[in-house]
């Protein structure tokens, strides 16, 4: 009796598995009809978690990581968003904080890029174990000097406050006229 129920469980599992692995396959599709290369190999890798088997599916997962991959080595080849101008309103950042901000931020497109080629290299039929290891390790030590930049930026951030607090203490007492005494009439 434990038996037949134990079968009838698992093979009602085995149909309902199947369609989330086609649910999750139609949504990495749209995923890359999209160019959304992210989206659409976590869609198919959730998908091959349920059809292990499925050859068209490997592929599809290859192919998206693989673009993936180039995506973010497009990413990490162009140049850095610009600062706000000078003149504009709200808070400027000290050079070297803005020089640590843009190495940092080519460094962390850099280990995405990286990473994103591991994925890519271990989802082939045969992969090269040795390449995969080697693209693990550059991606560490890119983890390792982004780390390292945030650390610096911090410390130059601190310096800046510090800077700027020293410099107000400095002038205290020391102003312009205030636009209220004006109205008021008090620097009659």
């Amino acid at each position: 009796m434990l038996v037949a129920a134990i079968v009838a469980i698992v093979a009602v599992g085995a149909p309902v598995r199947a369609d989330d692995a086609k649910k999750l396959v139609k949504e990495g599709d749209r995923a890359s009809a999209r160019r959304d290369w992210d989206a659409a190999a976590s869609d198919y890798g959730e998908a091959a978690k349920l059809a292990p088997d499925d050859a068209r599916l490997r592929d599809k997962l290859r192919r998206a990581l693989d673009r993936r991959a180039r995506a973010c080595e497009a990413r990490a080849a162009k140049p850095p968003p610009l600062p706000p101008p000078a003149m504009s309103d709200g808070p400027q950042e000290d050079a070297m904080v803005l020089v640590f901000k843009t190495l940092r931020w080519h460094i962390q497109l850099q280990r995405e890029a990286v990473e994103a080629r591991g994925d890519a290299e271990a989802a082939r039929a045969r992969p090269d174990e040795a390449k995969i290891e080697r693209l693990r390790g550059v991606a560490t030590a890119k983890k390792k000097d982004e780390e390292r930049l945030t650390a610096r930026i911090a410390e130059e951030q601190a310096k800046d406050e510090a800077s700027r607090k020293e410099g107000e203490k400095a002038f205290e007492g020391i102003g312009g006229v205030d636009p209220d005494q004006i109205k008021s009439g008090a620097l009659r």
